[in-house]
């Protein structure tokens, strides 16, 4: 069986891996923006994320890692998103020049 992220030996605890995994493909389904309103995440929503501990679980280290690099892309889009929206309503708009007769 194949793990999304190294697992921690038992009796150690690590992040509860289905509600990781199910995080992870929520996180995906937000980026390609598909699955509407009920998956919508922003940067935040990724930092805020929290995971309940089970033994055996995924490693710590590993799943924080992998959420600080995804909250960076979100972050990277998010900007990007309000760099565009701001050029589109900051009155800028180009005028042609006057044709010479």
């Amino acid at each position: 069986m194949h793990s999304t992220f190294p697992r921690v030996r038992r009796p150690r605890l690590g992040y509860h891996v289905e509600q990781v995994d199910a995080f992870l493909a929520r996180a995906r389904r937000a980026y390609d923006g598909v699955g509407g309103e009920a998956d919508a995440l922003a940067a935040e929503d990724i930092r805020l994320t929290a995971f309940s501990m089970q033994k055996g679980g995924y490693s710590t280290a590993h799943v924080d890692g992998a959420l600080e690099r995804l909250e960076d892309a979100f972050a990277a889009r998010e900007r990007q998103r309000a760099a565009a929206d701001q050029g589109e309503g900051s009155g800028s708009t180009r005028h042609a020049r006057p044709r010479r007769s």
